[in-house]
């Protein structure tokens, strides 16, 4: 019976395991995001717990908040070749998550609204997110994701919750997806069909009016179609803050549903995340064929936590 201890590909790099550290919003960069001190050892204390793979953000454009990682120009490269460094030290992978971590108009309210966003933007913004990842790929970071869920840029372009465009970006669930599905496009033509993607997206938004678990697997299939390598399915969005910040009495494994109605939809790797609190867990979802992967975020924060099980 396959184990969270087993190794798993994604594209063309093998984990060690199938546990995943996730990309955990953490302010430890300088105030232009570049890469210092305290967070290459907050990265290397992640990689010494044994996760098979790391994500950690990167912004492809627009200006960071203070403390958060950028790689929006060359010269970020250099510091992210240092965390590189440290995390294939531990025989793990790391892969860049490909978000815009823009100062914000309230918690988690970006001031862009895609709605007014021009074509011509539109298009510049493909290329940033391409360009970022050729950028990764120099560094010798192993792979990407792209931040498609909780509401955030590509995010608000998928959900009707916040899509109220007219034209080929707005309105069936293709078009929706047509953002997403052109910035894995971009991706992978320029910087090759082989160098991993992975794609996360909320399964369900958790609030009236927005994405549900059908429409997202319908979207799964098309970024599956367009050359994604693997499904990391979270949840929710801000409106709906209990499924972003859990209560203490939120149900642990809840999310793992919808990334096995996922699963089912597809033939790439699917990751679960959220409430994953203990190895055991992990090894349950994975046990249970439900995922493929299991990312563990704050429950992975102690020292050698895979060693748990």
């Amino acid at each position: 019976m396959m184990s969270v201890l087993d190794p798993v590909r994604i594209g063309n790099v093998e984990m060690k395991n199938r546990v995943v550290f996730p990309s955990m919003c953490v302010f430890f960069c300088d105030s232009e995001g570049y890469i210092n001190e305290t967070m290459i050892e907050y990265v290397h204390e992640r990689a010494v717990g044994g996760a098979g793979l790391l994500i950690i953000p990167g912004s492809p454009h627009g200006k960071v908040g203070p403390g958060r990682p950028a790689l929006s120009h060359n010269g970020y490269i250099p510091g992210w070749e240092k965390l590189a460094a440290v995390v294939h030290e531990h025989g793990a992978k790391l892969f860049c998550q490909l978000h815009p971590a823009k100062f914000q108009a309230g918690r988690g309210f970006a001031i862009d609204d895609v709605n007014d966003f021009t074509p011509e933007y539109i298009h510049s913004l493909i290329e940033s997110y391409a360009d970022c990842a050729v950028r990764a790929k120099m560094a010798g970071v192993d792979g990407v994701e792209i931040h498609g869920a909780h509401a955030h840029e590509v995010a608000q372009f998928m959900s009707p919750f916040y899509n109220k465009r007219t034209d080929s970006y707005g309105g069936s669930t293709e078009n929706r997806a047509r953002f997403g599905v052109e910035i894995v496009e971009g991706i992978k033509r320029i910087t090759g069909a082989d160098y991993p993607l992975i794609f996360r997206i909320s399964g369900n938004e958790m609030v009236q009016g927005g994405r549900e678990i059908e429409e997202t697997v319908e979207i799964a299939r098309l970024l599956e179609k367009a050359g994604a390598d693997t499904l990391h399915v979270s949840c929710g969005m801000p409106e709906s803050e209990y499924a972003i910040s859990m209560p203490m009495d939120m149900d642990d494994l809840f999310n793992v549903d919808s990334a096995a109605a996922v699963k089912a939809a597809v033939s790439v790797p699917v990751i679960a995340v959220d409430r994953i609190a203990t190895m055991e867990e992990a090894d349950a979802v994975i046990k249970s064929k439900k995922a493929d992967l299991a990312a563990l975020a704050r429950a992975a924060c102690g020292p050698g936590y895979c060693g748990e099980i």
